[in-house]
């Protein structure tokens, strides 16, 4: 459990073995966060009071028994409207929602909230709020199982979460979704560019996906609204937040560390996503 959170959500260390990380945040002042990104999408239920959250080009209050979502590198910040905010906030691996399939409805796709735009995703209703927070203080529970037991109840308890909220979700008639299939093809290099602390080029990322470079940027803009070379900056610019948090490294070099050319080129970059430079980020 965190309490009193003034930062944005540290993104989880997900994998095959951990693909949902779960935590409760308890928020007892008011303020504003500065915007967050990470590659694990973001599903949260506010478990009291209130908070607004902040998206590119929108914003919406989020109350008791209400969700948010947040798909992969998606910029996102949150104001703490009532004091004493409690949040339940599950980061999940998006690579075990592209692969579920279900016999009983082939063309059910967990994955299709996330990457809508945010104005068009799943909210929960009064007759859902009930239901929801049942689910989210669930999964609470299950965070003392021995480890073997709470990964399978999380998976259980997630999928009817989303269920849920997918009951009565009138699609938009376009929206970006990352089709299961589809993602599988562009994988190796989503994974090629979480691992790699160095800028990744495009050709680099159509060679491990075994496709030519002007076909992989389309197949990979075209799934994930965001350009090969925008979604491995994001990548790198949100593992230096992290450790602009966690360590007291000098800001050259994380800069350094993290491929980018000097530091001015790094601060040029991180207050074009995060809305402030490195070192104000910090404090």
């Amino acid at each position: 459990m965190k309490t009193d959170c003034a930062v944005p959500y540290i993104s989880a260390n997900l994998s095959s073995s951990s693909p949902i990380v779960a935590n409760k945040h308890i928020h007892l002042r008011h303020g504003i966060s500065q915007y967050d990104m990470h590659y694990g999408l973001e599903l949260g239920v506010v478990l009291s009071g209130c908070m607004r959250r902040f998206y590119r080009d929108w914003q919406m209050d989020v109350r008791r028994g209400e969700v948010w979502m947040c798909g992969m590198w998606e910029p996102h910040g949150f104001e703490v409207i009532n004091s004493r905010c409690i949040v339940l906030v599950l980061v999940i691996w998006p690579a075990m929602l592209s692969t579920m399939r279900f016999e009983e409805n082939p063309k059910l796709n967990l994955l299709k909230p996330f990457f809508s735009d945010p104005e068009f995703r799943p909210t929960s209703d009064g007759g859902k709020r009930k239901r929801i927070l049942q689910l989210a203080n669930r999964i609470l529970e299950v965070q003392m199982s021995p480890p073997e037991r709470r990964g399978i109840w999380q998976r259980l308890l997630l999928i009817e979460l989303l269920l849920i909220l997918q009951e009565d979700w009138d699609e938009p008639p376009e929206h970006r979704i990352m089709y299961s299939e589809s993602f599988s093809r562009i994988q190796p290099a989503v994974q090629l560019a979480a691992k790699s602390r160095n800028m990744v080029t495009v050709q680099e990322a159509a060679r491990v996906c075994r496709m030519s470079r002007n076909y992989f940027s389309r197949i990979f803009e075209s799934m994930m609204g965001i350009s090969f070379a925008g979604f491995a900056l994001r990548n790198r610019l949100s593992r230096s937040a992290e450790d602009l948090l966690r360590t007291d490294m000098p800001i050259k070099a994380i800069a350094k560390r993290w491929g980018f050319t000097d530091t001015s080129h790094f601060c040029h970059r991180f207050k074009e996503h995060y809305g402030c430079l490195p070192g104000q980020y910090r404090i």
